[in-house]
This record gives C-alpha cells, structure tokens and sequence, in this order.
C-alpha cells in the first residue's frame, strides 16, 4: 500500500482511513492476508469471521467489534433476539471476562455466548448461565447451536 500510494503522490495515512471507512470488512480482510499466517490475532479474528457468517445466515444482523478491548466482539441482533457474543479460538475464558460479559448481556437484556472451535473446523457456541466463580465446579453454561440461539427469545433489562 505504501509503495502504491507513493507512486501516485498520494498519503499512505488518508488513504487507509478512507479505504477502512469504505470498505471496512473487505480492507480489513486484505490486511489480514498480508500478516503472517500463524499470528494468533489473525486466528482469533477468523473465529469472529466465522461466528458472523453463521449468524448472519441465521437470518442475524451482526457485527463485529474489532480490536474493541470490550467484553463482547460480535453483536447479533434479529427480531426480540440479541447476542452479545465473545469468541475464543480455544474457547477459554478468563473468569473476569466471563462475568463482565455476562454482567453487560445481563443488564442490556441480552444472552451472552461464547464461540469458539472444539476441533479445527466449524463453530461451538455455548449460552453463559451465570456468572463464573472460578472453583472447579462444572461451568455455568450450556451448548447451542446457531437455530437455538435464534430461538431464544430477549429478556427485558
């Protein structure tokens, strides 16, 4: 991009902004192709990809929250449904960011997910129950899929 954008006497900083606000998903994508493939954000974002693509199929408007540093990184909403949902390659989640999701889902009327990959292909999401103590019991959470959690109907805050 830069060899691009001096070739056309143009500014490398006012041309990236323009093509991430025009062109958001697809910009992004580009650049990401570009990063080396083992980086282990580019694996991350791919699980939020992915988790976008399903729910959007699933008759969901989502979104993505990149690089938000916020407890949730795609929004899902559809008629009296919406997901706050966090994605985890490995599907492991630190006690605090469990809670705080769960917390923010909780108060804003959402069901708070978290989706991750079990084995190298496809998508598992699971529905957060309750906050997390962090003992050894079970985790308060159950497995849903992508029809189920269409199905589930918003709480009121």
């Amino acid at each position: 991009m830069k060899r691009y954008c001096a070739d056309r006497g143009y500014d490398d900083l006012g041309f990236s902004r323009k093509m991430r606000e025009f062109f958001e998903d697809e910009y992004e994508a580009v650049i990401e192709s570009k990063a080396p493939r083992s980086s282990l954000y580019r694996l991350g974002r791919q699980v939020e990809y992915s988790a976008c693509r399903e729910l959007r199929a699933a008759g969901f408007f989502a979104l993505r929250s990149p690089a938000s540093k916020s407890p949730l990184d795609v929004v899902a909403v559809r008629p009296g449904v919406v997901l706050f949902v966090q994605c985890k390659r490995a599907l492991d989640l630190q006690v605090s960011e469990w809670n705080a999701l769960f917390d923010l889902a909780d108060k804003c009327g959402a069901t708070a997910v978290l989706a991750g990959r079990e084995r190298e292909r496809g998508l598992t999401y699971f529905v957060l129950t309750d906050r997390k103590d962090g003992s050894k019991r079970p985790q308060p959470m159950r497995r849903a899929t992508v029809a189920e959690l269409a199905g589930i109907k918003a709480r009121s805050a």
